[in-house]
């Protein structure tokens, strides 16, 4: 006791009371788990809707045919009526395996591999079983259910289903009930195996405890002898007359216990370095600069790097951080800029440059991606990049602009001869028409110049970077423009991206816009003040609010430009609360909206003065704040808790260098013992289980893009087929018809493409949260063997690259023919229910197209992303397969005297020294 400091022994009081809560915490055994399994469970099997309308429709379907007096057609009608009976309840047993599907075995899944997470019960067997859980039963559970001479009635149909659903929730709970038995068998013998271990520490701490109390008995009984020598010494009046009761020492009671060999106290000697607290963060100011902060955290890196890496089994680790510190010293953040074409982005992005430096685009369709980007020594200030599109691409997009028109091109030479044929057609042109003539107008326009440097990157600059954005026959020919730009905003290492319109995204920029939506560090979505949001803004919010909630960061930030036309207060905040309910309403939930100016804000700026009305101070703040304090904190804790780890693992060096002879051989014995026991545990993990868990991810995401999207298709045919388009005034009906038919399939196509989008960034994290939750089921297991053995978190990397084409691309038209059918007149197919009765067909088509689109695009995903799966496992047990022999290698190393002390002691000096500052 007398080696520990004040500080080591309040830590071991501390770890002695900890292990005593954690041993009563045990004490409750499998009772309160068992509980918390019943609970769950029943919650489970109460909130599944096993009959909901339609599967109702299909159970009342198959009753009608079980009915004595059902029969089908007038010849061989016995068969064929056996035969219709059949065909129904085969589709009522499809349509129920389906819901006990999503309603009972996904979530019972969930809740089990939950469970084993938070009792911390899981192996590989268990795992195994929750994952091939299912609710067994055949057709013949439906068939017994209906009772012999039943009457269909509305009031049967409701017994039956719901006896039918009670069955098969019985049958679930039955398979249920197995697994827990398992579960809770796995839990005891870890409990049990926990006990004994929590007992064994406890009782070696327990003498230690006993001998500190005795030392605070002595200690507060010497401070009061030492308060009577004091009073004593003071001499006064009170004292002296009392001076021959003051050493009336009561009896002591002591024991001397000399020192054995008994085991050491389970609180390790610790160095001068508070190596369990985390190393402490920068106070950044609220514009502090992010970069700084990550270079400050990189130079920590590279010179932690230099001092350990000469050191025994450190060699990777100082790899490791100087490859850290090189990210860090490149980090940069991408902000990308979103809006509907005129919502004022160019302006609201020079607001924020604080320069005049973007000019205004005439057109979305000929609008190319902008980036302004940080300088450095290759591309100084006004150095300006323009990459030139490729011929393919090029042709993709005159074809996209022709197919309104109905031409396509073979070559951009043949295009070009296509293109002369429209101008006989210009009173023709409509609403969807003009923009795409433009873009086809500037195109005709620039081909002369452009047609040799397509696929080149031509270097200009910044006085000819406004003719590549804005000149419509230079710009359309543009994939990307660079300009590099030294002001406040790049300094801090921020690329401000500007990408086309929201208008232009169902077009040619819907893969490259959710590239940015994915990857950005932040969105900025500008909207204009008196702008009601377009169908474009519509969809491209929708698609925010699909994968807002994905991100680990809320990275999304919402203006609303032009404020400074409000007349009022008043007025302002009806707008404001309007934009608000619509992105809400749109999927977006909790959006950060900013009501400002872009003009003033410049004005503001460039005149170095200060106007409320530009309302830019506090978007600017919140921005700011977002990068400084979240984004920059982000990128650098990772290296921050690599930092504190090094730490620990010179002060776990030091320690092992201080013991005895005869302890540090029988240290070593049982580290060479240890080490092989958790190489023999990582050597034997398999990625099958979270290879499978993907998998079944997967397939339930893709259930429920197929009930969003369907959700909505009414509205897609309503916005198809409505009046305006099909009038009876003398324009082409069966011409307008088929172009109503083309937008539906086209927007119905679009919306599953951009689900599957979305679906991939679920995925990501699903992934990269699995893989995280693995290794600490991992570490936790090695834990058990070595406490002090720590590791870096694993970093999944891997990011999968996969785009989706819509649905329905090459689907045939003959399948609609039927629905088409229903169509004869404008009048009668909006007043005599013509219109949904095309509907209704239209929808039975495209539903079966869509399960033949959503089945090849699961097995496309499950493929690729078990692929992935499978090699970054490999690499997370690569990864602590190396730190477990670096550890082991550095500490077998100090005991056996490769390392003086007195080296250890400087390098932790050194490490204490460089993360004060």
């Amino acid at each position: 006791l007398n080696e520990l400091s004040a500080a080591e022994q309040e830590d071991l009081a501390e770890n002695y009371d900890k292990l005593s809560e954690e041993k009563n915490a045990l004490g409750e055994g499998t009772l309160k788990a068992e509980r918390d399994f019943d609970s769950e469970v029943n919650k489970i099997m109460t909130n599944a809707y096993l009959m909901p309308f339609e599967t109702r429709a299909l159970a009342e379907s198959y009753i009608e045919s079980c009915q004595s007096e059902f029969k089908v057609g007038w010849l061989f009608t016995k068969q064929k009526t056996l035969d219709e009976r059949e065909q129904r309840l085969n589709l009522f047993y499809q349509g129920i395996l389906e819901k006990t599907k999503s309603q009972v075995e996904w979530h019972s899944r969930e809740f089990l591999l939950r469970f084993l997470k938070e009792k911390g019960a899981s192996n590989k067997e268990l795992l195994a079983k929750i994952q091939s859980f299912n609710v067994h039963f055949s057709s013949q559970l439906l068939a017994a259910a209906v009772k012999t001479g039943a009457r269909l009635s509305g009031e049967y149909v409701i017994n039956y289903t719901d006896n039918v659903a009670n069955e098969i929730k019985r049958l679930a709970k039955s398979g249920l009930a197995e697994l827990k038995i398992e579960i809770l068998n796995a839990l005891h013998e870890k409990n049990t195996a926990t006990q004994v271990r929590l007992s064994q520490q406890s009782a070696s701490l327990e003498r230690y405890i006993t001998a500190l109390e005795q030392v605070k008995k002595y200690e507060s009984a010497e401070s009061v002898e030492q308060r009577k020598l004091e009073t004593l010494l003071s001499e006064t009046n009170e004292a002296r007359s009392d001076r021959f009761h003051l050493f009336d020492f009561e009896e002591e009671e002591f024991e001397v216990v000399y020192g054995g060999t008994g085991h050491a106290p389970l609180v390790q000697k610790k160095s001068s370095l508070p190596v369990n607290k985390p190393i402490p963060k920068e106070q950044i100011p609220l514009h502090a600069n992010a970069s700084d902060q990550m270079k400050q955290t990189a130079e920590k890196l590279k010179k932690t790097a230099q001092l350990v890496q000469g050191l025994p089994g450190f060699k990777k680790l100082a790899s490791e951080l100087k490859e850290k510190a090189e990210r860090l010293d490149h980090k940069g953040f991408t902000v990308a800029l979103f809006g509907a074409f005129s919502a004022g982005k160019s302006s609201f992005a020079n607001a924020l440059i604080g320069e005049r430096v973007l000019p205004v685009s005439p057109n979305p369709m000929t609008a190319a991606i902008s980036k302004i980007k940080p300088i450095n020594e290759s591309y100084p200030h006004g150095t300006v990049r323009v990459k030139i599109k490729e011929e393919r691409a090029m042709l993709e997009d005159v074809n996209h602009a022709l197919k309104l028109f109905d031409f396509h091109g073979e070559s951009l030479a043949d295009a070009m001869t296509k293109i002369e044929k429209l101008n006989g057609h210009l009173d023709q042109l409509g609403a969807a028409e003009k923009p795409n003539y433009a873009f086809l107008q500037a195109f005709t326009r620039g081909y002369a110049a452009f047609s040799e440097q397509l696929g080149t990157v031509l270097k200009k600059t910044i006085t000819e970077f406004s003719d590549y954005v804005a000149v419509e026959e230079k710009s359309c020919f543009v994939e990307w423009i660079d300009l590099y730009y030294d002001c406040p905003l790049t300094r801090s290492g921020i690329t401000l991206v500007d990408t086309p319109g929201a208008d232009s995204i169902n077009a040619r920029h819907t893969g490259v816009a959710f590239d940015f939506i994915k990857n950005s560090d932040a969105i900025l979505f500008v909207t204009y003040y008196n702008h009601a949001f377009s169908k474009a803004d519509r969809e491209f919010i929708i698609q925010l609010g699909r994968v807002k909630d994905s991100f680990q960061l809320d990275k999304m930030f919402f203006m609303i430009n032009a404020i400074d036309l409000a007349d009022n207060e008043e007025e302002k905040e009806t707008v404001t609360l309007y934009v608000h309910e619509q992105l809400i309403k749109y999927g977006v939930r909790n959006p950060h909206l900013y009501p400002l100016s872009s003009l003033k804000a410049l004005q503001e700026k460039e005149e170095k003065i200060s106007l409320p009305v530009s309302g830019m101070s506090a978007f600017e703040e919140a921005f700011y704040h977002f990068i400084t304090n979240d984004l920059a904190n982000l990128a650098v804790a990772a290296s921050e808790n690599e930092l504190s780890r090094v730490s620990r693992l010179v002060a776990k060096l030091i320690d092992s260098t201080r013991e005895d002879a005869a302890v540090k051989q029988q240290k070593r014995a049982n580290m060479v013992a240890e080490k092989a026991g958790i190489n023999a545990i990582l050597v034997q993990q398999t990625a099958q289980n979270l290879k499978n868990r993907l998998y079944q991810q997967t397939e339930t995401l893709i259930y429920y893009v197929k009930q969003r999207v369907f959700l909505r298709f009414n509205d897609f045919f309503k916005e198809s087929f409505n009046p305006s388009v099909l009038r009876d005034d003398g324009r082409n009906l069966k011409k307008a018809l088929q172009n109503a038919l083309n937008e539906l399939l086209e927007q119905i196509g679009f919306e599953f493409a951009q689900e599957m989008r979305a679906t991939t960034v679920r995925l990501d994290r699903f992934a990269e949260k699995i893989t995280a939750e693995y290794q600490i089921t991992l570490v936790e297991m090695i834990g058990e063997m070595n406490q002090d053995l720590s590791f870096s978190l694993f970093e999944f990397e891997d990011q999968v690259q996969i785009d989706f084409e819509a649905a329905f691309k090459n689907i045939q038209y003959e399948l609609f023919s039927k629905a088409m059918a229903y169509f004869k007149n404008p009048k009668s197919f909006f007043e005599k229910n013509e219109n949904k009765l095309m509907s209704d067909e239209m929808y039975r088509v495209l539903n079966t197209a869509a399960d033949e689109y959503l089945q090849n695009e699961q097995k496309r995903m499950q493929a690729l992303y078990g692929h992935v799966m499978e090699g970054e496992f490999g690499e997370l047990i690569l990864h602590m397969t190396e730190q477990t022999d670096d550890f082991y290698l550095s500490l077998l190393s100090a005991l056996d005297g490769g390392v003086p002390a007195e080296q250890l002691m400087e390098i932790q000096q050194s490490l204490t020294n460089l993360y004060k500052r």
